[in-house]
């Protein structure tokens, strides 16, 4: 659990972020927006700042001290210089509940971002890679874990908390960013209709279910919601050339590169975006130029993971495009285990499929997410809204779908995860918006199914944080509420600290103090199983390169796909080659299916 000067500080650290990068926006408009922006703009570039230190080999304990202090510091100046009470605008009875309901989104989730974290991919990748970089003094090649060559912006500024011992830090970090995709779907919404939509849309953007569920998580799909949002609200401003056009430009350029810095999906954004540009500013001397300066600024902003990842593994959106570019320690065999685990997602790819997806979003969630089916779905407000909004889209906002439907294109051919959609139905969510605009019986009708997904969001919120406040209130210890999400956790306090370990069928390797690699043949192509003609051979191999035990988690392995590292473990227990590790036997109700094998 994040004690409260944990919490602080961290929220702290990024304001302090944000006033850095103050001196970028210079609008005489929306000030609550342009906080927004400086906070995005701030937190990438101190992302970049710790990339830096890495590739420096100067992480450290204390490097991150110092700047935590320092931006934390900057936070606080910055604080005690604007704090005041704003002045509030008129608000009408359902603006003043829409604005109730986001706050208490908003304070739910961050309750359950105080919480220990348990998520799958924060324990396997996002926090452990940084993990790992810190045991080595900076960022490496990690040859079993092919994610820590993905864009990495978001992770950078996970490393903090992990070095100052505060792992749920990271997961307020990213609820700050669920704050800027809710503030920017609001921006861009009164660029589009006007301030009397901003509430409805930062609204219908944060009830969104895969949202309220990844703001208590250390993921990192919404700080590529909020840079990609908040990128297409600065296109807006700049259509507009309102204070200094083209300043806006630049901040949508870095905006859209950032968001490209997160995940590799994004750069299809920066190509959209740039067309975007092409057809906006037809009949104008910039048709050319405006989209050449934007595409050369967001491609240098995201181009450090790109370069990182060419010079470390040959290719540089590793391990994609295998059979275009190759990889370093990589195969035909994990590029096809790409392509299955992203087939495996949706439901279907044909043209059918496709025009069929907005009832399969909304009805059949559990096809496109690793997890329970409401996270899956697109939810019912999109559905209710999206038919009256196409009515009343003009100008500016038909382009802004067209986009959107430009952007799910891509995601359709690729990999149909919800989460990897949140973006677009972020955009999606303020394009919906178009049909609260007005007094007339659908803006009202509108209006009201937004405040009526907003309450259903809040149930689903307290719901997510509930194990969240069996830990504030004592009714359930640290140890105990890790161990029921991570079935693993509690053998890896038992065993030694010197121990290295192989681990199969458990990548969340983040809670193991131990030296680890992941040793699954799907996962890692280190270990040569399909060289071993028995299990002897294949112990007789580990034991040589120093592997002292492997931890099985059971719980994960598929008894009618065990694969050939698992036939060859099977082999090694059932003829006796390998014996439970000292102080690990027998496998009991409190780690279920995980099991310890010493290697002889």
């Amino acid at each position: 659990m994040i004690s409260l000067l944990a919490l602080g500080v961290t929220l702290a650290a990024c304001i302090g972020a944000g006033a850095c990068a103050r001196w970028l926006v210079r609008s005489r408009e929306s000030q609550p927006l342009d906080a927004a922006f400086s906070l995005a703009l701030g937190l990438g570039g101190l992302s970049l700042l710790i990339f830096l230190l890495g590739l420096g080999q100067m992480w450290n304990v204390w490097a991150f001290r110092v700047v935590t202090v320092l931006i934390g510091l900057a936070g606080c100046a910055h604080l005690a210089r604007t704090a005041r009470l704003p002045r509030m605008p008129r608000l009408s009875a359902s603006e003043i509940l829409a604005a109730a309901l986001l706050a208490l989104l908003f304070t739910v989730a961050l309750l359950g971002a105080c919480a220990p974290v348990t998520d799958w991919d924060g324990l396997s990748y996002h926090l452990a890679v940084p993990e790992l970089y810190l045991r080595h003094g900076g960022i490496y090649w990690i040859s079993f874990i092919h994610h820590s060559n993905f864009p990495f912006a978001t992770e950078m500024l996970y490393a903090a908390p992990v070095a100052l011992g505060s792992p749920p830090a990271a997961k307020v970090i990213h609820w700050v960013f669920y704050v800027l995709m809710a503030a920017a779907a609001g921006g861009l919404a009164t660029e589009l209709y006007g301030k009397g939509a901003a509430i409805w849309a930062a609204l219908a953007a944060a009830l969104i279910p895969a949202a309220v569920w990844e703001a208590q998580a250390a993921y990192i799909d919404l700080s590529t919601a909020a840079c990609m949002l908040l990128s297409a609200t600065a296109l807006l401003r700049y259509f507009a050339a309102r204070d200094n056009g083209r300043c806006w430009l630049v901040i949508a350029a870095l905006l859209a590169g950032m968001a490209a810095g997160t995940k590799t999906f994004a750069l299809g954004w920066v190509a959209l975006s740039a067309i975007w540009l092409l057809f906006d500013r037809r009949g104008k001397s910039a048709i050319v130029k405006d989209p050449a300066i934007f595409l050369t600024i967001a491609i240098l902003t995201c181009s450090p993971w790109y370069v990182k990842s060419l010079i470390m593994t040959s290719n540089p959106v590793y391990p994609f495009l295998y059979s275009v570019f190759g990889g370093k320690a990589w195969g035909e065999a994990g590029a096809e285990m790409y392509r299955q685990s992203w087939t495996a997602f949706g439901a279907g790819r044909s043209p059918g499929d496709f025009l069929m997806l907005p009832w399969n979003l909304l009805a059949r969630g559990g096809d496109f997410i690793d997890g329970a089916i409401i996270f899956g779905s697109a939810g019912p407000l999109l559905a209710a809204l999206v038919p009256a909004a196409v009515l009343r889209l003009r100008g500016h906002g038909r382009t802004l779908a067209v986009a959107v439907l430009g952007y799910t294109l891509v995601w359709f051919a690729l990999s149909q995860q919800t989460r990897y959609l949140l973006p677009v139905l972020g955009l999606a969510s303020v394009i919906a918006c178009a049909a609260t605009v007005g007094r007339d019986r659908v803006a009202k009708a509108a209006r009201a199914a937004v405040l009526a997904a907003g309450a259903v969001s809040v149930l689903l919120a307290c719901a997510l944080a509930l194990p969240a406040f069996e830990v504030m209130s004592g009714a359930v210890d640290r140890d105990t509420h890790i161990q029921r999400f991570v079935n693993s956790y509690e053998i890896a306090r038992r065993l030694p600290e010197n121990t290295r370990l192989l681990l199969y069928r458990e990548p969340r390797g983040f809670y193991f103090p131990q030296q680890y690699m992941w040793a699954d043949e799907m996962l890692s192509s280190v270990i040569p199983y399909e060289d071993f003609s028995s299990p002897a051979e294949m112990l007789a191999w580990l034991k040589a390169r120093g592997w002292q035990a492997a931890l099985i988690n059971w719980r994960f392995a598929d008894p009618s796909k065990p694969g050939r590292d698992l036939e060859l473990w099977q082999g090694a227990i059932s003829a006796g080659l390998v014996r439970p590790f000292p102080g690990t036997e027998p496998s009991d109700a409190s780690r279920p299916g995980v099991e310890v094998w010493e290697i002889p």
